[in-house]
C-alpha cells in the first residue's frame, strides 16, 4: 500500500469512527433508509428497462428494508441476547469440575450481556457502535503513523 493510500484509509477510518461514535444506532437507521431508497430506485430503473419481475422484487425488498429495517435490528439483537444468556447458563451448568474463575466470570458476563440485550436492544447497539467507532479511530491513527514511517 502506498503512502497516499494509507493516509486516505486513515482519514476514512477516522471519519467513519467519529460517525459511529457520535451517532451510534441513528447511523444504522440512516444506512437502512439510504439502502432502502437505493433498492427502490434500482427497482424503478429495472421497471423502466422492461424487467418487470426483477423490478417488482427490488421495489418490494426496498419497501421492506425502508419500512421494516428498524424492526429487524431489535429482533436480531433480542435473539442474540437470548442465545448469549442460554449459552452462558449452559456453560456454567455443564462444566462443574475444572471451572476456573475466569470461565465463571466470562459466563456470568455472557449471561448479563444477554439479559441487557434482551431488555434494551437499541442501547446495546449504541454501545457496539461506540466500541467499533473507537476501534476505527485508533486504526485510522495507526494508519497515519504507518504512513509517516514510509518513504515518499
Amino acid at each position: 500500500m502506498t503512502k497516499g493510500n494509507k493516509i486516505f484509509t486513515g482519514i476514512v477510518y477516522i471519519l467513519l469512527g467519529i460517525l459511529m461514535w457520535v451517532y451510534k444506532s441513528d447511523l444504522m437507521n440512516w444506512l437502512l433508509t439510504i439502502f432502502g431508497v437505493l433498492i427502490i430506485i434500482y427497482g424503478i430503473k429495472r421497471l423502466s428497462d422492461k424487467a418487470v419481475g426483477p423490478g417488482v422484487i427490488s421495489l418490494i425488498i426496498g419497501v421492506v428494508v425502508l419500512l421494516g429495517g428498524w424492526l429487524f435490528i431489535p429482533t436480531a439483537m433480542v435473539i442474540l441476547g437470548i442465545v448469549l444468556a442460554i449459552k452462558g447458563i449452559m456453560n456454567l451448568a455443564n462444566a462443574p469440575e475444572g471451572r476456573t474463575a475466569v470461565n465463571v466470570i466470562y459466563n456470568i458476563l455472557m449471561i448479563v450481556v444477554g439479559v441487557f440485550i434482551v431488555i434494551s436492544p437499541w442501547a446495546m447497539v449504541d454501545w457496539i457502535f461506540i466500541v467499533i467507532g473507537i476501534a476505527l479511530i485508533v486504526n485510522g491513527i495507526l494508519a497515519f503513523v504507518d504512513a509517516s514511517r514510509m518513504e515518499a
